[in-house]
């Protein structure tokens, strides 16, 4: 249903994943420990993420549209011409998560 893509990456973050990068067609992940002390393979695909916007790299989500792929920080200057509710919004309260709802975060 809505949102359960959302709920399922906030579990893996709770256990030790980061949220890398996403699309409204794949989410990717990896733990952690292999962010932290990546092996050259490793190495090599996060070093792959960079912001087509502003070239930032290490810069974790990053957000895969079909325009490019952008950091939270140029993603978040960009607005849609007509945005809908399907409209992907960062969190502001939980920095390593996003939200397909602005309200998910609040409490």
């Amino acid at each position: 249903g809505h949102g359960a893509e959302w709920q399922v990456i906030g579990s893996l973050e709770a256990e030790g994943y980061r949220l890398i990068g996403y699309s409204y067609v794949n989410s990717h992940l990896a733990r952690e420990q292999d962010v932290q002390q990546p092996d050259a393979k490793m190495l090599d695909w996060l070093q792959s993420w960079k912001c087509d916007s502003c070239s930032r790299s290490w810069a974790f989500p990053y957000i895969t549209e079909s325009c490019g792929v952008f950091c939270r920080q140029c993603r978040c200057k960009w607005k849609p011409p007509s945005p809908s509710s399907d409209d992907w919004t960062w969190r502001p309260d939980d920095a390593q998560s996003w939200s397909t709802s602005p309200q998910s975060g609040a409490q």
